[in-house]
């Protein structure tokens, strides 16, 4: 079994236009990848280049779901790449029923600023006891 699930071009290219307008998907076309095996999304943002914007998470007890760093490289900053890595880890979270401990501090600002209801639904306070 293939430890990385390709996740759909079609879908995310709707939702990034939807989140961040054609300017983004007019510079960067985005496919989120996710290494189930070195718990992380990630996005290859150049065929030239090795440059990647990444999410990371751990598991923790009780179906709980650490995500604890995001980066994007310099150049592709202040685009919604990031807010695209943490949609999909949202919805990874979603589908398998797990919660979402924000320790990432952009992680925790998205959960408060940006996300839906449906996605605030599964954010655990930070000093939660798990």
């Amino acid at each position: 079994m293939n430890p990385q699930i390709k996740c759909g071009l079609k879908s995310y290219a709707t939702l990034a236009r939807s989140l961040f307008g054609e300017e983004l998907m007019s510079t960067t076309p985005l496919r989120v990848e996710h290494s189930k095996r070195t718990f992380e999304f990630f996005i290859r943002m150049s065929k030239e280049d090795e440059s990647r914007s990444i999410l990371q998470y751990r598991k923790l007890a009780n179906n709980v779901m650490d995500i604890y760093h995001t980066e994007v490289p310099v150049e592709h900053q202040g685009k919604g790449v990031a807010k695209v890595l943490v949609n999909e880890a949202f919805r990874y979270a979603t589908d398998n029923n797990l919660k979402i401990l924000p320790t990432c501090t952009y992680v925790e600002k998205f959960a408060k600023e940006f996300a839906s209801e449906d996605q605030k639904q599964i954010v655990l306070p930070l000093h939660s006891s798990i």
